[in-house]
């Protein structure tokens, strides 16, 4: 089966294209002329936490690398630490994450995404397992996705649509997949 990767045409959200910070990533932050406060490598706790020194944990999670930086600055302003200051952080080991693929594709398991990325379009996951099989319903494509709160939600999504080029029948928070989601393609009752 032909399967078509979505183009540049078809209205990506750009903002969306830089890492975000996970859980176990494995970051470096230095604090320009502050070697004392700056961290030569610790591991995201699973809170989503660094601890920097003078201004202790900062959130970091779901976050850019800009964005982290950001905060960190604010926060040595915030409690007077720092006048001006200029933070550096940089991932050196990313934290493996994978959406996990049932039913009837061609390999079911798990999809490990590539370092630096933490989404992939629907269409390239269904297609990195192989394909749809004969019998699959792919018009009724199932994905469970886990809110920030623990609470799930599904979706049924018209993959077919996809491969038509008919991307405004798939909501667009599910054209692409995160680390997490649960793809179940179901069997074409006949």
């Amino acid at each position: 089966m032909f399967i078509r990767a979505l183009s540049a045409d078809d209205n990506i959200d750009e903002e969306n294209s830089d890492y975000m910070l996970s859980p176990s990533d494995v970051v470096t932050i230095t604090v320009f002329g502050e070697e004392d406060l700056s961290a030569p490598s610790q591991r995201i706790n699973a809170s989503g936490q660094v601890r920097i020194g003078l201004i202790g944990t900062v959130q970091v999670v779901g976050m850019t690398l800009r964005e982290a930086e950001t905060s960190i600055e604010h926060r040595y302003i915030q409690e007077r630490y720092l006048r001006n200051p200029q933070v550096t952080m940089q991932v050196i080991e990313y934290a493996a994450q994978y959406v996990v693929f049932l039913g009837e594709v061609s390999s079911p398991g798990r999809l490990k995404f590539e370092d630096e990325t933490n989404r992939m379009s629907l269409v390239d996951g269904i297609s990195s397992v192989g394909g749809f099989t004969g019998i699959a319903n792919s018009d009724s494509v199932r994905i469970t996705r886990r809110n920030e709160d623990g609470s799930e939600v599904s979706s049924i999504i018209d993959v077919d649509a996809l491969l038509k080029g008919r991307i405004d029948k798939v909501p667009k928070e599910y054209r692409y997949l995160i680390p997490g989601d649960v793809v179940h393609v179901p069997e074409r009752l006949f």
